[in-house]
């Protein structure tokens, strides 16, 4: 908290010029995590850069931010996204066809790390996403002109789209993976056990085609 504060006063003026861009506001506080030996005042700056790309609603520069932060210290990417996600959806941010890519990502990575509780959260996330962008363009379009509205059409459609085909293909893998799960946990007691080592082979080589 302390450095957190000791950053906005260092950095105010940097961040009350209207005119400053938002890559000169994340270089600068970037630079600065750089120079720094501080723990705490590194992870304050690369928040502050996290939270200016958020405010800006440049979701996709605040989640480099955030891979940053999570190369500096020891956090969790995919939670660390995830958080990041929900606390934007929290704090009422426009939930753009970005953001919705980025919960889209999220969930499918969150499937590769058999991490179902979490990839269910980022598809909640992404399902609030696509019906945003879905009622935005609805207000938007009835102010355009009929061409514009016809250009766009299917826009709010392919969120939606994309949103029920990420609901299979958590459901599918989630099916998939049971037994492999289960053996795998089991493999930690019984490291021995071949039946439960060749669920867990099959599994890798097959579904999620690691073969090394």
């Amino acid at each position: 908290r302390e450095a957190a504060t000791l950053v906005r006063d260092a950095y105010e003026s940097l961040f009350s010029r209207s005119e400053t861009h938002l890559d000169e506001v994340i270089h600068t506080l970037l630079e600065a995590v750089h120079q720094t030996d501080d723990a705490a005042r590194k992870y304050a700056l690369l928040l502050a850069a996290e939270n200016a790309a958020v405010e800006q609603l440049a979701y996709r520069k605040a989640f480099a931010v955030l891979t940053e932060r999570t190369s500096h210290f020891v956090v969790d990417p995919l939670h660390a996204r995830l958080d990041l996600l929900r606390r934007i959806a929290n704090d009422d941010k426009p939930l753009d066809a970005e953001f919705l890519g980025l919960a889209v990502q999220t969930a499918r990575d969150a499937v590769t790390a058999d991490d179902f509780t979490a990839a269910d959260d980022a598809v909640a996330l992404a399902d609030r996403a696509a019906r945003f962008v879905a009622r935005e363009w609805k207000q938007q379009s009835g102010h355009d002109s009929g061409g514009d509205k016809a250009a766009g059409a299917t826009a709010p459609k392919a969120g939606f789209e994309e949103v029920t085909a990420l609901r299979k293909f958590i459901r599918d893998e989630r099916k998939l993976a049971k037994n492999y799960l289960n053996a795998k946990k089991l493999l930690l007691a019984e490291p021995d056990d071949s039946h439960a080592a060749g669920v867990v082979g099959r599994h890798l080589c097959f579904v999620k085609e690691q073969w090394l």
